[in-house]
């Protein structure tokens, strides 16, 4: 990456000094053993919207093609290079060629549905253009499921080979991964890890010095660290771009300048958050990101409401915001939704968002042995994902009864519940579910009856329990549960027979837990 940083500040035009060109292609289709892709062609309109809105390339200029076949592919790049020759007549023209796909592809070609374009020709045809500056952008490779790898099938790698042509002044080639690995997609996303993050950066999440502008050394590099660390949670493992270059010059291409977009406004982000943005509603798709550390950063996005998450170290902050062309809007926490993160685990927010906690508890039941109540305390942990919550609980108690006989109970028991929460306002949560456990009693009787005498019992309880939780700062809460539960226990009848009986009880607890 050192070295790409130094060819590319080696380059200095503006953004208005290059007339801009681009062919942007996406294929979900590759060949029959090909798995086909969801969100290739989605790219491709994303890519070019970037391009359009904030890259200064004019809507005439921008050759978008969904699903074409090698030959179409191959027929617009060649013509828009006849159309920069008879622009720029003899010598080079001061324009810049951007070529972009996402799709299928292997060690020697791109697949576009069953016609193959091999890479050696692409590279040829983009290097041989009379653009000044060429840029090739290839996000193609493999397989999988929630976060899939772009194909069907194990190939060998995708590299870009020369041909044996010299060097050539003003080539870029990105790929979405290295020699060997694979170019991931996400359900997540609704998108390739790379484009997604590649697109994020030129609407400003990679404008790192906040000049307003997104230059190709800054796109690149912010790229690379967050497909990087998205990549790294897969099962497929990680994916690392790369680049190769061969550009002289002075300086750094600006790509994007996010300050100013045709019916776009900026949206000015939280300082010293991870924020994400979001098509308007929870469950739209996010369309940007900013990690920046502690430094404020903007995004420039078209005129609409948008909905925004942004992590703090403990805590996460939700709203919507409404953004307005050639207008400035800043996000404000202090208008935002603010949850603790186990709260976000039960709100389903993704990959990583599972928490667990555990918890102490006094709790009370009615008796079995006589109206006294059993009384003690527990200690549980909470496995929470999404809208569940997994808890097992070991709980003791004891009952005493004074009257003809004397009674004096202890009761040890496990149990297992699973509990469906719901987020209510002022930070409760509700929650309602089933509970399997058994419990083992010892009781000690004694009296003028003959039947006096110690027993241990022992057997499967069964109940529900509903109950409510204030969750408040550090990751405390605070609950109350009610609760009905059977014990199926053995039970003797007078005549010294054994049988089993069902005994029914209810009781409440009040609990103190931590969130981690």
């Amino acid at each position: 990456m050192r070295r790409l940083l130094l060819a590319l500040l080696l380059m200095t035009q503006p953004l208005h000094a290059l007339e801009r060109f681009a062919v942007v292609v996406g294929n979900n289709l590759g060949d029959r053993r090909d798995t086909p892709l969801r969100y290739a062609e989605d790219d491709a309109v994303r890519m070019a919207e970037a391009l359009t809105s904030v890259g200064g390339f004019p809507f005439e200029n921008v050759i978008v093609m969904r699903s074409p076949d090698a030959g179409a592919m191959r027929q617009a790049i060649l013509g828009l290079n006849e159309r920069l020759r008879a622009l720029s007549g003899p010598g080079t023209s001061d324009s810049m060629l951007l070529v972009y796909y996402s799709g299928h592809g292997d060690a020697g070609a791109l697949h576009l549905g069953e016609t193959p374009l091999p890479l050696i020709e692409l590279e040829r045809m983009v290097r041989s253009s009379p653009a000044r500056f060429r840029v090739l952008v290839s996000d193609a490779c493999r397989s999988g499921t929630l976060t899939r790898s772009k194909g069907g099938r194990p190939a060998p790698p995708v590299a870009l080979q020369s041909d044996g042509l010299g060097s050539v002044e003003g080539t870029v080639i990105l790929t979405a991964s290295a020699a060997g690995e694979d170019a991931q997609e996400s359900d997540a996303l609704q998108g390739s890890f790379f484009t997604h993050h590649l697109v994020s950066g030129l609407l400003g999440a990679a404008d790192d010095d906040d000049d307003g502008e997104v230059t190709l050394s800054e796109a690149y590099r912010y790229a690379h660290d967050q497909t990087l660390r998205d990549s790294s949670a897969t099962l497929q493992g990680t994916q690392h771009p790369a680049f190769r270059y061969d550009v002289r010059g002075s300086g750094d291409v600006v790509w994007t300048r996010v300050r100013e977009g045709r019916g776009r406004g900026r949206l000015v982000l939280p300082q010293g958050l991870e924020t994400l943005v979001f098509t308007e509603g929870n469950g739209g798709r996010a369309i940007a990101e900013l990690r920046r550390g502690e430094q404020r950063g903007a995004l420039l996005l078209r005129e609409g409401s948008y909905f925004v998450r942004a992590r703090a170290p403990r805590l996460l902050f939700e709203g919507t915001v409404r953004v307005a062309a050639g207008a400035t809007t800043t996000v404000d926490t202090a208008n935002m939704r603010r949850f603790d993160y186990a709260r976000l685990s039960r709100k389903g927010a993704g990959p990583g968002s599972e928490t667990w906690g555990i918890a102490l508890a006094g709790w009370m039941r009615t008796g079995i042995t006589g109206p006294a109540p059993c009384s003690g305390g527990s200690l549980s942990a909470s496995f929470v994902s999404g809208a569940l919550t997994l808890r097992p609980t070991i709980a003791g108690c004891q009952e005493q009864m004074q009257a003809a006989l004397s009674a004096h109970t202890q009761e040890l028991n496990a149990s297992l519940a699973l509990d469906y929460s719901v987020d209510l306002p002022w930070q409760f949560v509700g929650h309602i579910g089933p509970e399997l456990g058994i419990a083992y009693l010892q009781q000690q009787v004694s009296g003028q009856s003959s039947r006096s005498g110690d027993r241990n019992l022992a057997g499967p309880t069964v109940g529900v329990a509903l109950g409510l939780d204030w969750e408040g700062p550090w990751g405390i809460a605070l609950g109350v549960t009610g609760f009905a539960r059977t014990y199926v226990l053995p039970v003797e009848s007078p005549d010294r027979v054994a049988a089993v009986s069902a005994l029914f009880t209810q009781g409440a607890a009040l609990s103190l837990q931590k969130w981690f």
